[in-house]
């Protein structure tokens, strides 16, 4: 018999990748190891964890400017969005806390938790 570990497809990061972009493939395969298996026999990984860091660029460099706008100061407002918007794309919640996630228009999963009370 063999652990769900062992059917976990190894962890390929080429060379030249982005280093968020292998920080999603590392945070995928470790923490939804089931989307990270789906995506990689469907053969989107890379792409899909290609434009997960574009959409991560894409909306900090906006709430960026938001934040600025508020009243933050450029560095501030910088770590506040990265720190938002990793955790949307890259950083997603762990398959045992959130087994279904939303996806954007363009099939991209996402994580958006509810606002609090």
């Amino acid at each position: 018999m063999s652990s769900p570990e062992s059917l976990l497809p190894e962890l390929n990061i080429p060379q030249g990748t982005l280093p968020d972009v292998a920080d999603a493939l590392r945070h995928w395969r470790e923490h939804r190891p089931k989307m990270y298996t789906e995506l990689y026999q469907s053969g989107t990984l890379l792409e899909t964890a290609n434009a997960a860091f574009e959409a991560t660029v894409d909306e900090e460099e906006q709430i960026h400017f938001a934040l600025i706008r508020q009243g933050y100061d450029s560095p501030t407002a910088f770590i506040m969005a990265k720190q938002a918007v990793r955790e949307r794309y890259i950083y997603l919640p762990t398959e045992e806390d959130v087994p279904e996630l939303m996806t954007t228009e363009t099939g991209l999963y996402t994580y958006q938790p509810e606002p609090d009370d």
